[in-house]
């Protein structure tokens, strides 16, 4: 058993790279699927839904520690859903998203299989979507 967990954790390397050499186990599980939780609080999340506030429309939640999550289930529009996360946790005023310093708010994105509510692989059909978490870190720091 021992031996199979070492062998499972060796990877293909360059040939300047040694035979032996072994990916630590962080990394390894890192792809493994796991619950959908907030990246800031550990809180575990319900699937994203659809919210339409005003002039705002799109899929995604609210964490109890004022984290914004954003779906795209395509992928392929993380600059769209980015900026309706930061437009979001801004309360709507893009002018004031716009201008915010990168300092001023905390992001990350994972790879979400909508079927199973879980981040960190591609779904079982080999697709999947991006999660975009935004979080303010001070209300003060919010203007450019």
């Amino acid at each position: 058993m021992q031996r199979d967990i070492k062998k499972a954790l060796r990877h293909k390397g360059t040939k300047a790279q040694s035979e032996d050499s072994v990916v630590s186990p962080e990394n390894f599980f890192m792809a493994r699927a796991r619950p959908l939780q907030c990246p800031f609080c550990d809180n575990y999340l319900a699937g994203p839904v659809e919210i339409n506030i005003g002039a705002m429309d799109f899929t995604g939640g609210i964490c109890i520690c004022g984290a914004i999550y954003v779906l795209d289930r395509t992928a392929h529009n993380l600059g769209e859903i980015f900026m309706d996360a930061l437009t979001f946790v801004c309360k709507g005023n893009i002018d004031k998203a716009l201008s915010m310093n990168p300092e001023a708010y905390e992001s990350a994105d994972y790879d979400y299989d909508i079927h199973s509510n879980t981040i960190g692989r591609r779904s079982s059909a080999g697709k999947a979507g991006k999660l975009v978490f935004v979080r303010l870190i001070n209300d003060k720091n919010t203007e450019g």
